[in-house]
């Protein structure tokens, strides 16, 4: 019997001649063939990980930060009112509103 080996390179021909049951040998050869093929595919689609450091506790996400000062939108709402209200002359809201701004 005569088994072709298909490869990059080419078709190689080994010929069975003093196996006894050259089928069964050609049924062997393809079944490892096969888990050879499939054990290629499951090394290239699996990450493999590596840390030499101790397993820590899982990471829970941070807290959002909690600031004391008043919102940015808020700042110039009441920045607004002192100005209509005559506290603030136009200048100083102008100056203040910047700062405001370049904080964001």
């Amino acid at each position: 019997m005569i088994v072709h080996i298909h490869r990059m390179s080419g078709v190689e021909q080994v010929i069975l001649s003093d196996v006894p049951n050259p089928r069964e040998a050609v049924n062997v050869i393809n079944q490892v063939a096969h888990q050879a093929r499939m054990n290629a595919q499951t090394v290239a689609n699996t990450r493999h990980i590596s840390s030499n450091a101790a397993p820590s506790a899982p990471v829970e996400p941070a807290a959002p930060a909690v600031s004391n000062e008043p919102d940015a939108m808020e700042q110039l709402a009441k920045l607004g009112q002192l100005r209509d209200a005559g506290v603030l002359t136009e200048e100083e809201f102008a100056q203040k509103k910047a700062e405001i701004l370049a904080r964001m």
